[in-house]
């Protein structure tokens, strides 16, 4: 019978093995017939890696050698909401295949050359600053790009009332379906029909 393979406390890179675990409940034991190993990395963050991901990879390619916090160009911020609003904006405007992509780039709606590229994110942050907590991204000017000036962080009650009528909205408003009151419980004006 083989031996047990022991690999807590060794270093794989940034990582150290703390203790074997399954992959799903994330308790000691054994999962599947594969080894899980919870491993800490130097910058904090625990992360559960199937056996051969630390082995495997790491003996022919060194790939598994961090949680994620050292990839190339990285901001450390991969996990954060204002990443999330940052990579939700790319994919609505850039993304053809994104569901929302027609009410965004397919309209025209681009961003700014400074929030693409290799240090995108990082300007972006320096631009906008962290998502503060109950707030996601939202451009003041609703036909506008994403680009400074024109995007901020707001609520989602600040964003119901900057948005632009949708062809069904105003066809409601044509035929007496939505009533002076309705909007303004939204925080708009019926728009004028001309």
């Amino acid at each position: 019978m083989a031996q047990k393979l022991q690999l807590v406390g060794r270093r794989f890179g940034r990582l150290t093995v703390v203790q074997e675990c399954h992959p799903k409940l994330g308790v000691p034991g054994r999962g599947a017939g594969y080894s899980y190993w919870r491993c800490r990395c130097e910058c904090g963050r625990k992360r559960v890696i199937k056996n051969g991901k630390l082995l495997v990879e790491h003996a022919k390619l060194g790939l598994t050698q961090h949680c994620g916090c050292r990839l190339p160009g990285t901001h450390r911020m991969s996990y954060t909401g204002t990443y999330k609003s940052y990579q939700s904006m790319k994919s609505r405007c850039l993304n053809p295949n994104n569901p929302g992509y027609d009410n965004w780039g397919g309209r025209g709606i681009i961003i700014c050359g400074r929030w693409l590229g290799e240090n995108g994110f990082v300007n972006f942050l320096v631009d906008l600053g962290v998502r503060p907590k109950g707030k996601t991204l939202d451009r003041i000017d609703p036909n506008g790009n994403y680009e400074p000036g024109n995007v901020r962080w707001a609520t989602p009650k600040e964003q119901n009332h900057n948005r632009r009528c949708s062809p069904a909205y105003i066809a409601r408003v044509a035929a007496n379906e939505i009533e002076a009151a309705e909007c303004a419980d939204r925080g708009t004006e019926l728009p004028v029909l001309i």
